[in-house]
């Protein structure tokens, strides 16, 4: 009896010791994300964060909420650099949460670099009044430790916090199942305007095979082909053409020649039922800009959940790369990272890598590719 007293006794002490050393640490595999919630808005859509952190946990992740008001940028990088000691390995900013800033040069206005946050080891450099970076760390490689992601409201469009109340909704039905995308003969739409007319796929064939539709020749890639095609329902699609001078359209070429808009009105009369874009166009893509494409893609749409595209001229090379990543990594953002790790280095003078600093992830980065080899496909 005693020896069996004393192997009890032996046992509770190792068990306490264990939970000593270990305390409430996540469960072995689990994967540690940061939700950075803007404090004006937290309590608003606390019932859609708590949805989004249930789902996020029945994937396997291990969820941090944090709604801190952030004076600077480089405050919410300090505190990433924190929480990667703790095992982070991804960031959702939800709302206005201060981006880095990147001045390219002397011509250019500074625009938001995720890369920044996401390269928590490397020593970026600033500028004289402290409120921006002018240079990138100055190890010939620049590899990010996290990825990141963003989902902020085109300001300028109604509510924040109904377009985020909104979004988390349809993002939430997409993850449990419930298509959003209409069964169609093509999966995926590669839109080329006329002028660009060198691109094809654009990597899609990558994850869809042949299952690509390309639209490029003239009098077809035209502003009311591109409408028609978005009300389709495609599950993917990217468009590659140039910004209308600003954030908030896209030039296309007419088949008189003539280039026309394709901007925020058109996409919401279309009513796309797309779940997945990637816009080859400059700058359409920046969250600090209001009716910023991107965001519209997200927000005013009844199928948009996650975007790729860039706050900068350029920035989008190979996305071949990116694809074949997504369809064997656990999420689009881990993706998105091995996809920097790859681009960046490969281009070893600085006025080659700013090309690739306004590259961003809009929407939520955890998604995975729905037709991953051996997951079953939704709708089928």
């Amino acid at each position: 009896m005693r020896v069996l007293r004393l192997q009890l006794t032996v046992l509770i002490l190792c068990v306490l010791i264990t939970l000593r050393a270990f305390g409430t640490a996540p469960k072995e595999g689990k994967q540690r994300i940061a939700v950075v919630v803007e404090p004006n808005i937290y309590n608003h859509i606390k019932g859609e964060l708590r949805i989004y952190s249930e789902d996020l946990r029945n994937i396997g992740y291990s969820v941090i909420t944090i709604n801190t008001k952030w004076k600077t940028s480089f405050a919410l990088r300090s505190a990433l650099q924190r929480e990667y000691e703790e095992g982070l390995v991804g960031c959702v900013l939800v709302g206005s949460i201060p981006i880095p800033l990147f001045h390219r040069d002397k011509k250019s206005e500074p625009r938001p670099c995720v890369l920044a946050l996401m390269d928590l080891d490397g020593v970026w450099k600033k500028d004289a009044t402290n409120s921006h970076y002018i240079g990138l760390p100055s190890q010939p490689e620049i590899f990010p430790e996290i990825w990141v992601g963003v989902i902020a409201p085109n300001s300028s469009r109604g509510s924040e916090v109904r377009q985020l109340k909104r979004y988390f909704n349809k993002l939430h039905a997409f993850r449990t199942a419930r298509d959003l995308v209409p069964q169609t003969q093509k999966k995926t739409l590669s839109f080329v305007e006329f002028n660009w007319k060198r691109f094809t796929t654009m990597g899609l064939d990558v994850l869809y095979g042949e299952d690509v539709v390309v639209v490029r020749s003239p009098g077809d890639s035209s502003p009311i082909r591109l409408f028609r095609e978005l009300r389709k329902g495609y599950e993917f699609i990217t468009i590659e053409a140039p910004n209308n001078g600003g954030f908030t359209g896209l030039k296309i070429c007419e088949e008189n020649g003539k280039r026309d808009d394709l901007g925020i009105t058109e996409i919401k009369q279309a009513r796309p039922a797309t779940a997945f874009y990637s816009v080859f166009s400059c700058s359409v893509c920046c969250p600090t800009k209001e009716d910023y494409i991107g965001g519209s893609l997200i927000f005013e749409t009844p199928g948009g959940v996650l975007v790729h595209g860039t706050t900068m001229p350029g920035g989008m090379n190979c996305p071949d790369i990116l694809y074949k990543a997504w369809v064997t990594s656990s999420s689009f953002g881990e993706a998105f990272k091995k996809w920097f790790s790859h681009e960046i280095p490969r281009d070893a003078k600085a006025t080659d890598r700013h090309w690739y600093l306004g590259a961003i992830v809009l929407g939520d980065p955890t998604l995975d590719f729905p037709h991953r080899p051996g997951k079953l496909i939704k709708g089928k």
